[in-house]
């Protein structure tokens, strides 16, 4: 497909209603931006490409050549346009290309949708990058460049979603979950300059690994409630919360980084059990711990094993607020044993281990 009318079809979507089952769709270099009808029960709404098929692979010439979208912000004030949009129960691919400048860059419900070497980018407070609502998702090596108080990606009723790989850069939301997401794995991915990189709703079960966030503005994971997740070899640095964790929700940390914060590097509520180990916590600024809202039976947080950045006992007790702070509470963080300095954070192969001991 090239739009100097050199292959096939000039526009995508008569090649999506040309094709079959299983098809691979070849996109040429240049802007497509011509919309149609995407036709659901409830509501039609323009879209660029507007999936009819099932099981079709759309494979751009890279994402400086391939731009779905238009070259400047194109939203409606009565629908949401969309780049992609199947609501079919169908599955896909989508990769090489870039999508940019459209309320939603991608909407899918229900079969799996793969994303792959993909740019997704816009700055408009309704820009949503993708909106996915599937049996299973995979999002590898992309980069959502996301302004205002725009989201990358925002998930609901999903059974499982893969995030490996990607950059998620600007001040919109980085990944924002609704009801009904079963699990979500997120490695080797990295978020610069978010409002909130991580927003998990009630109900999520998510694996952090081999990740970073840099200087998100008010945290860099909030976990709303009921949330289960865990990190490990994870580093966070700046902003003003680094670790938010809601009504009753399950946090375990191994060789996780928390630096630079401003107001607290965990701020834990509401019978939350939390575990943070071999990890380094080194606010500026604020604590390293607040906990509150604690109720009934006394609770207690284990925090052992970690570096503060001092090998003073009474320092570090004074860089965490809990029930020997405030009675009421019903909770304490146990921060002793502490590491006397800075503790492994990152992976360490068994080749590397042995050589430690020659």
């Amino acid at each position: 497909m090239e739009l100097n009318g050199t292959g096939d079809f000039t526009d995508i979507q008569p090649a999506v209603e040309a094709s079959a089952d299983g098809d691979t769709i070849l996109i040429g270099g240049g802007r497509f931006d011509q919309l149609h009808p995407c036709v659901a029960p409830a509501w039609t709404e323009d879209a660029i490409v507007a999936v009819v098929q099932d099981n079709l692979t759309f494979i751009g010439s890279g994402t400086n050549q391939t731009v779905i979208g238009m070259r400047d912000y194109y939203g409606s004030e009565f629908d949401a346009p969309k780049g992609f949009c199947s609501i079919d129960s169908y599955s896909a691919t989508i990769k090489d290309l870039t999508i940019e400048n459209i309320e939603t860059g991608i909407f899918w419900e229900r079969g799996d949708l793969t994303v792959e070497n993909c740019v997704l980018r816009g700055d408009d407070p309704s820009y949503l990058a993708a909106a996915i609502v599937v049996d299973h998702g995979s999002i590898r090596n992309c980069r959502f460049e996301i302004g205002g108080n725009s989201i990358a990606l925002f998930t609901v009723l999903t059974d499982s979603l893969d995030v490996h790989g990607c950059v998620f850069d600007g001040y919109g939301q980085g990944i924002a979950t609704g009801g009904g997401v079963g699990f979500i794995s997120l490695v080797d991915c990295t978020f610069t300059g978010n409002r909130t990189s991580l927003a998990y709703d009630f109900g999520v079960s998510c694996e952090i690994r081999n990740s970073t966030f840099s200087n998100s503005f008010t945290a860099s994971l909030f976990m709303l409630g009921n949330v289960s997740v865990d990190m490990d070899s994870v580093h966070i640095t700046g902003g003003e919360i680094g670790v938010l964790v809601g009504s009753t929700s399950t946090l375990d940390c191994t060789s996780v980084v928390v630096e630079e914060t401003t107001i607290q590097g965990f701020r834990i509520s509401n019978d939350s059990i939390v575990s943070v180990n071999n990890s380094h916590i080194l606010p500026s600024a604020g604590v390293g711990v607040e906990v509150g809202a604690y109720s009934g039976n006394q609770f207690e947080l284990d925090f052992s094993g970690n570096y503060w950045g001092t090998t003073d006992a009474d320092s570090i007790a004074a860089m965490i607020h809990d029930s020997q702070d405030d009675p009421s509470i019903h909770c304490t963080v146990q921060f002793e044993p502490f590491a006397i300095g800075p503790v492994p954070t990152e992976k360490t192969s068994l080749g590397s281990f042995k050589a430690m001991f020659r």
